[in-house]
């Protein structure tokens, strides 16, 4: 009597909108708990999801709908299996996709990154100003250049953090994205209200002897500055790994010959 063999899949795709730990172990978690995944391996420097799987009880769209409902987005346009020259050819194809997604993305960071530091520079000044350095001009501490200024990283280059934090809550969790949308948000919207109602402010106490209002939106626009800047980093740093990676296995020989 011969037991049929179960036949396993392997297919890998891309998966954006990961960002720390426990976005890994988040989708690990809702991919293994599909029926017919033998394993699943969520790799956050790859960004991509490498799932074992039995194809007659579970489709790639059923892993694709897994990762959906974990939060993400399953690339499946850029999966790749199998191991033969046709598919070889696939992956080959889906390495190049991927790799112009993420230099796009790197592009679009670095765009990000360069007028977010342009406009969070003088709002560090006004806190200069009003610390180390008062022969500053008064413009940098004037609640109306500040809120100019600030308006655009929170609402452009902070954008990314609100859509991540949208997408989290409506799968009913959160992550970074979550902190950083809430934490600099809290900030920005405080310091517009001292400008719309300072009375109210004044009323509670803020503001004695005649001092200025405390304003925070160099708080909020130094937090999305400087993390925008470590996921370019990283992203980078992420894309010269896969170059270097690829470099190394086109080294491995191609032909073998053995003696007998």
């Amino acid at each position: 009597m011969t037991i049929p063999i179960q036949p396993i899949e392997i297919v890998s795709f891309p998966v954006e909108g990961m960002t720390c730990a426990s976005c890994v172990n988040r989708i690990t978690r809702f991919l293994q708990k599909v029926d017919g995944v033998d394993d699943a391996n969520v790799n956050l420097a790859s960004e991509s999801a490498t799932v074992r799987f039995d194809p007659s009880v579970v489709s790639v769209s059923d892993l694709a709908a897994a990762v959906d409902a974990a939060g993400y987005v399953a690339r499946l346009e850029q999966a790749a299996s199998g191991t033969d020259e046709r598919d070889l050819e696939q992956v080959a194809e889906a390495r190049s996709e991927r790799d112009e997604a993420g230099a796009r993305h790197v592009a679009a960071l670095r765009r990000r990154v360069i007028v977010s530091a342009v406009l969070t520079v003088p709002l560090l000044l006004g806190l200069a100003r009003m610390t180390m350095a008062p022969g500053l001009p008064a413009i940098f501490t004037n609640p109306y250049f500040q809120l100019a200024f600030a308006t655009p990283v929170q609402f452009w280059a902070g954008w990314p953090f609100y859509v991540g934090a949208w997408a989290a809550l409506r799968h009913r969790s959160s992550d970074m994205n979550t902190l950083i949308a809430v934490g600099t948000s809290a900030a920005y919207f405080y310091s517009a209200a001292t400008i719309a109602f300072p009375a109210f402010f004044l009323a509670a106490g803020l503001g004695m002897n005649d001092e200025a209002l405390p304003l925070y939106f160099d708080t909020a626009a130094a937090i999305i500055t400087l993390i925008l800047l470590g996921r370019f980093l990283e992203a980078r740093a992420r894309t010269h790994t896969s170059d270097a990676i690829r470099r190394l296995i086109n080294l491995a020989p191609r032909t073998a010959r053995v003696l007998r």
